[in-house]
């Protein structure tokens, strides 16, 4: 039913390990690195075709060879600048990575220390209110209380 093609999930690329390179990577970042070569052979496949089409049109017609090294140029950019997600993939340890999350953790810090010294003062005012009020309200009684005639 398949015409010979056997229809299966493609194996998960795994990294190549390199000269000291102890790096585990993130799921994210294998899935996305799988998808990413699932891409590039889908591309070579589509052009691998494509060249085979061109060419047998070009014996036909009696093109020359360069002619179809051409239009498998054209397919290939057409295809590139087709292809969705073309993003470079951010590593975790990678350096500008590292920078750019400990500028956002001192940025949070500084937000989160300057409410907190917002709030520790809203509530030194407050308490010093209150005790002026109290202070206010305490003294005449004290007067009356002390004042009274015999």
């Amino acid at each position: 039913m398949t015409g010979g093609r056997v229809w299966a999930e493609p194996a998960p690329v795994a990294p190549v390990p390199q000269a000291g390179a102890d790096i585990i990577l993130p799921p994210e970042v294998l899935a996305q690195r799988a998808a990413e070569e699932q891409q590039r052979r889908e591309m070579e496949k589509q052009a691998e075709q494509t060249a085979r089409e061109v060419a047998g049109e070009a014996r036909k017609a009696g093109e020359p060879a360069d002619r179809v090294k051409e239009v498998i140029g054209d397919v290939i950019r057409g295809l590139e600048r087709d292809r969705p997600g073309t993003e470079k993939t951010t590593l975790p340890d990678d350096p500008q990575f590292r920078r750019r999350e400990a500028a956002i953790q001192q940025v949070a810090s500084e937000s989160l220390q300057r409410e907190r010294l917002q709030a520790v003062e809203q509530d030194m005012v407050r308490d010093l209110n209150r005790e002026k009020t109290l202070g206010a309200t305490d003294a005449p009684a004290a007067v009356c209380s002390g004042s009274l005639p015999d």
